[in-house]
């Protein structure tokens, strides 16, 4: 019988090598690639690293901020700020009438989605997608290319506006005069109290020195008393023997 032949095992050595090297390959190119893109060059120099690793973490960050809300107070705060002022400054500083009123309606549409979503946040935030859509809505606001805040100045917030401006200004006239009542009693507060605190210092200072008063005349009184026993023996032993040295009939005992 004729055996067949062992079939040969692979060499590791042989195989290992041609993977390593296809993934080294891959990562070259994707440096190289990566590297043409201007903004991620500039972020892979000034940290000193690979092309590669800064697209890698902006990706997770990207996937993080779009799924779990990733800093995302903090970046639908920058957008909804940043852009918006430096635009509102150029306008103020070249005086453009369209843009100034576009500018300032922009700055009430946010200012009333501000207070809106602080009042209800902790419901907002349970929406999927809650700040990726925030961001893609204040974006539609402020873009030039669809000015979104005059259309929600226009239709919701100055009909608002305007049917309880009345009641606004009575609701903002009574709280700066409870604040202004409320800021002149600072001084006589403040002098109330610290005339009972005086008061209070007088009388614990008076109660401490008569307890100490009373403290030491317990301690100096047993003295006191045994000074005048021994001044009274005295006195009657100087008596006795003046009268023994006066008397001329005195005799010897």
């Amino acid at each position: 019988n004729i055996e067949p032949p062992s079939p040969q095992m692979a060499d590791p050595a042989t195989t290992s090598p041609a993977s390593s090297s296809t993934w080294d390959d891959w990562c070259e190119r994707a440096n190289v690639a990566l590297a043409e893109w201007a903004p991620v060059k500039t972020v892979a120099d000034a940290l000193k690293v690979k092309p590669l690793l800064v697209f890698v973490v902006a990706a997770l960050f990207v996937i993080g901020f779009f799924l779990y809300g990733l800093c995302g107070q903090l970046i639908s705060t920058a957008v909804g700020f940043a852009f918006p002022a430096f635009e509102s400054f150029k306008a103020l500083e070249s005086r453009d009438q369209d843009q100034m009123h576009f500018w300032l309606a922009y700055w009430i549409v946010f200012a009333a989605i501000t207070l809106a979503e602080n009042a209800l946040f902790y419901v907002l935030v349970w929406f999927p997608f809650y700040f990726p859509l925030k961001v893609g809505f204040l974006i539609w606001l402020f873009s030039p290319l669809t000015k979104g805040a005059e259309t929600v100045y226009r239709w919701l917030v100055q009909p608002w506006l305007q049917k309880n401006k009345s009641q606004i200004d009575t609701a903002i006239e009574k709280s700066t005069e409870e604040l202004k009542k409320g800021l002149s009693q600072i001084p006589k507060t403040i002098s109330a109290g610290a005339g009972a605190a005086v008061v209070a210092g007088a009388v614990a200072g008076a109660t401490s020195v008569d307890k100490l008063r009373r403290s030491l005349s317990s301690l100096s009184g047993p003295r006191s008393r045994a000074g005048t026993a021994d001044e009274g023996d005295g006195l009657r032993l100087r008596d006795v023997s003046t009268a023994e040295n006066d008397d001329p009939n005195g005799t010897d005992s």
